[in-house]
């Protein structure tokens, strides 16, 4: 409500006539407070009070005890390395502190905190995603925080988001320089991508390769049908540029081709599918065969 809007409050005549006294109405006592009969009242907010800073001091100081002893409790499980449970306390305390109206600076600090601890939470459990989101939310209010960078390149590196890590860990090379860990991070990630680059310049290599042949020898089968076939002019409507000897040509299809051919041709790229998903997802033969077979991951 705000102030100058009226309710109408429903209920028994002993409520009804607490809430009139309360307001200073008369007429509301007596017998017919105590039956059973329900009654309405009218009531208008007149001002809202707020409260004084005594007050918001001692309730935010409670808050404030009660964040720190739910922070505890979600250490311990970390240290034992329960580290579901932690990242389900860690989780729950910064959200329900999110969403208080005058949060103190202690309360940020606590919150950044509660949010870094259960990203690394979701590293030891491979919640690799949700780490990178966590730390991306700290460094959406911080930018140079160290810990929110180097658990988000670690993040980033395991989903073989590898540009963007390399990225992010290059920020923090910057932002902190004799970090050991960071320059140790920096360098797999650099060689990640070097090896990265080399298999994709391998696959291309092998795919031109294999197109390469597919062509040479589908030309060479489909001269030799060429051969066979009478005149340009003896036959309506063929183009000129199928005439015998010229071989394989931007208008040849496959089904000008023979059958074995073609089969060939489907069974390489075949083989060449399930090389890559092995490459990309670090799969056996066996286990691309069966995510070939379900259709997807």
């Amino acid at each position: 409500m705000r102030p100058g809007e009226r309710a109408r409050l429903f209920g028994p005549v002993g409520m009804v006539a607490l809430v009139a006294a309360g307001a200073g109405e008369e007429g509301l006592t007596g017998d017919g407070a105590a039956s059973g009969v329900e009654a309405s009242v009218v009531v208008e907010l007149l001002e809202v009070t707020h409260p004084t800073a005594d007050v918001v001091g001692a309730r935010l100081a409670d808050v404030a005890s009660w964040a720190r002893e739910r922070k505890q409790v979600a250490d311990q499980l970390f240290t034992q390395k329960r580290h579901l449970l932690a990242l389900a306390q860690y989780a729950d305390l910064a959200e329900r502190l999110s969403c208080l109206t005058c949060p103190s600076s202690r309360t940020a600090i606590l919150v950044r905190t509660c949010k870094l601890n259960a990203a690394q939470c979701c590293l030891h459990v491979k919640a690799w995603q949700l780490a990178a989101d966590l730390c991306g939310e700290v460094l959406a209010a911080d930018p140079r925080n160290v810990k929110a960078l180097y658990r988000r390149a670690v993040a980033l590196q395991r989903m073989r988001k590898l540009a963007e890590a390399h990225r992010v860990v290059r920020t923090l090379v910057r932002v902190e320089p004799c970090n050991t860990a960071s320059e140790r991070l920096l360098k797999q990630i650099q060689e990640g991508l070097k090896v990265a680059k080399d298999r994709k310049k391998q696959r291309t290599k092998q795919v031109f390769q294999e197109l390469c042949e597919e062509d040479i020898l589908g030309a060479g089968r489909c001269a030799e049908r060429m051969d066979q076939l009478p005149p340009v002019g003896h036959i309506a409507g063929m183009p000129r540029s199928l005439c015998a000897g010229q071989g394989l040509n931007p208008e040849l299809t496959p089904d000008m081709m023979p059958e074995e051919v073609r089969s060939k041709m489907v069974e390489r790229k075949e083989q060449m599918a399930l090389a890559a998903m092995q490459e990309e997802y670090g799969l056996s033969e066996e286990e691309a065969l069966a995510v070939r077979r379900r259709g997807g991951l």
